[in-house]
């Protein structure tokens, strides 16, 4: 790691980076952008923030802070963005990797780079922004909201080989590989959470002099995700929930199989959000009746109430921050050891941890809930209590602290 030069004019500004549009919702990674601006600027330390997009009014932010790349360039290059998102019709695997690439181009290219000395990146990739901000002398932190780019990739080779899936995948797509691995290579340090999966990192190359742990959680809204009284009884029908954007490194193909091996008479399996095509496959190979596919929701407090435990079974995931809301809305959760949230459940009272491609405990673990509703109930107290414990503010505040730590310890 590069020696870190004295902070220009003493100044410690940052510049925030997300590949997301930013929002004060109640959850997901427009929220989580939210709070960290929101906490950069009440301590007096924003310089600027380059997003895909935000709710300026709802965020309550001066308009002076944001700059969103490309949009504040030259009409030439708002036609070579609309085009390149238009590229999904002919290229619709490589259409992320294009706007990721071009959003970080116009990034490194923008003069606002020299208003700060730090830059926190919030989604991945920046390498060309990094190597920007390293030329003018600022310091490069990024966040760790994935797991290696490159075990993420060779989990995903396990999976398409295990359920006999084409190889046509985002995860595995060599370019948008090299950039993301890049990206993790450029920065000159990288904050990740303290859940036992650093080896992910080490393993690929990435020093551990490099590696910041710092926080367990994103954190929770707990004044929104609130539990909702329940019928426990028996005879109540038993239904389990996931939510996520269901990619096959979110293990829902051991989940339907685990599901299919329960065979609980009276359940059902929610599945929230956007399904790959994999999955969709995977769901049509398993023909389960008793499974009811919702679709992405801006809002998933309703369909938390109406379940009695929230899955968690993914293969590489740093969270995720769904588990965390369903465990503030009073639902113990069922989670795999490679989802760093496993990191706050404490087995057998407030949820259950099992090894991630271990259907036969997945299965096992799904029909004691759906025989015992009054402990479950029980433990649903005590996974709120638990998650009340990890305010949203809370992240948000750790990572400054984490960041003033190591310059200070560095220099």
């Amino acid at each position: 790691m590069r020696l870190f030069v004295k902070l220009k004019n003493n100044k410690k500004d940052i510049i925030f980076i997300t590949f997301a549009f930013v929002s004060d919702s109640t959850g997901g990674a427009g929220a989580t952008a939210c709070s960290i601006i929101r906490h950069l600027y009440n301590e007096g330390r924003l310089a600027k923030v380059f997003a895909l997009g935000c709710d300026i009014k709802a965020i309550g932010i001066p308009r002076k802070y944001f700059t969103f790349p490309p949009f504040n360039f030259s009409g030439a290059y708002r036609l070579i963005w609309a085009a390149l998102r238009r590229i999904k019709r002919l290229f619709p695997i490589k259409d992320r990797f294009y706007v990721e690439l071009m959003f970080d181009f116009f990034c490194s290219r923008n003069k606002s780079l020299k208003n700060g000395n730090i830059i926190l990146y919030h989604r991945p990739p920046f390498s060309c922004t990094a190597k920007a901000a390293s030329k003018l002398g600022n310091i490069n932190f990024g966040l760790g909201v994935i797991l290696h780019p490159q075990f993420n990739a060779d989990q995903t080779l396990k999976e398409i080989k295990k359920f006999g899936l084409p190889t046509s995948n985002e995860y595995v797509d060599h370019r948008r590989l090299k950039i993301n691995t890049l990206h993790f290579a450029t920065m000159d340090a990288l904050l990740i959470f303290r859940n036992n999966l650093e080896w992910t990192f080490t393993k690929y190359g990435i020093s551990r002099d490099k590696l910041i742990p710092f926080a367990d959680t994103y954190g929770v809204d707990s004044s929104h995700f609130v539990p909702l009284s329940k019928n426990h009884a028996q005879s109540h029908p038993f239904r389990l929930i996931h939510v996520s954007h269901m990619t096959l490194l979110k293990g829902v193909g051991y989940l339907l199989e685990a599901w299919a091996k329960a065979n609980i008479r009276n359940g059902e399996l929610i599945l929230v959000g956007d399904i790959d095509k994999d999955i969709r496959y995977l769901i049509r190979d398993f023909s389960l009746s008793n499974i009811r596919l919702i679709g992405p929701s801006n809002n998933i407090l309703p369909l938390l109430h109406e379940a009695d435990v929230f899955v968690s079974p993914s293969v590489s995931d740093n969270g995720p921050t769904t588990s965390l809301e369903a465990m503030a809305a009073g639902l113990p959760v069922i989670i795999s050891n490679m989802c760093g949230h496993h990191s706050l459940v404490s087995n057998g009272i407030d949820g259950f941890i099992y090894r991630y491609d271990d259907v036969e405990m997945l299965s096992e673990h799904v029909t004691w809930c759906s025989n015992n509703r009054i402990e479950l109930s029980k433990m649903g107290i005590n996974a709120r209590k638990k998650a009340m414990a990890y305010p949203r503010g809370k992240f948000a505040e750790s990572i400054l602290i984490a960041i003033d730590d190591h310059i200070n310890n560095t220099n």
